[in-house]
């Protein structure tokens, strides 16, 4: 399954619009019972935050 949504922001960063994205995601996919996700981002920074590798500023 492949899931794409859409949802305004307002004012952001990108790489807090993509954790926002990967959050909601994993939020989803958790409610609906899937236990084996894959989440494909096209960013080192995202994926060391969500590896907790390094702490997105508070903001985030």
């Amino acid at each position: 399954m492949i899931l794409a949504f859409a949802t305004p922001l307002g004012e952001g960063t990108n790489n807090q619009a993509e954790l926002e994205a990967a959050i909601f995601g994993m939020t989803w996919s958790l409610q609906l019972g899937f236990k084996n996700v894959i989440i494909e981002v096209d960013s080192q920074l995202l994926v060391d935050w969500i590896m907790l590798k390094t702490i997105p500023p508070l903001e985030y």
